[in-house]
């Protein structure tokens, strides 16, 4: 689709968007239950800066929610046994590819950006959170763990903060 010099792609629920005769990407997160990031999302999304990382004219990528929210976070139903060892394995594989793209990332987060949301937009280079962003990791009321939160937002955000996220 042409548009206003942007071409688009759909990926079904994350939408590549391919700005400034190539030099800038928007991957849209679009999934009607407040962008949820099941294992499919999650693939798409590592598809993306998989082929990020061979585009050399790329010179960065902006995620983003569509809709009020930026993301709900991971599945629920992929978060607990026996589903759960997937759910990491795709995070992981995610957040390996966006480090190795080589292209700085800006998530730009409005409404809730919750769990796993929170996690991919922790691993972008920037964060804009708008006036109504609301950022939680909700993981301890389903009685898990937020791994990689636990482990990369005090880096990015504090200890003291990042306990705050993780732990109430």
């Amino acid at each position: 689709m042409q548009t206003a010099g942007t071409a688009a792609q759909s990926n079904g629920t994350v939408r590549v968007e391919v700005l400034e005769n190539g030099v800038l990407w928007r991957l849209v997160i679009d999934a009607p239950k407040a962008n949820v990031l099941d294992a499919a999302k999650v693939a798409m999304l590592t598809a993306a800066f998989e082929r990020a990382a061979q585009e050399e004219h790329l010179k960065a990528i902006v995620i983003e929610g569509e809709g009020k929210h930026f993301s709900f976070g991971a599945s629920v139903e992929e978060h607990v046994p026996p589903q759960h060892v997937a759910m990491l394995k795709g995070f992981h594989a995610l957040f390996r590819a966006m480090l190795r793209a080589g292209v700085p990332t800006l998530a730009v987060v409005r409404g809730q950006c919750l769990g796993g949301g929170l996690e991919l937009a922790s691993f972008c280079n920037r964060v804009w959170a708008a006036p109504d962003a609301m950022l939680g990791q909700p993981e301890v009321r389903l009685g898990v763990i937020a791994p990689v939160a636990s482990a990369f937002l005090a880096e990015r955000i504090g200890r003291a903060h990042m306990e705050d996220l993780v732990l109430t």
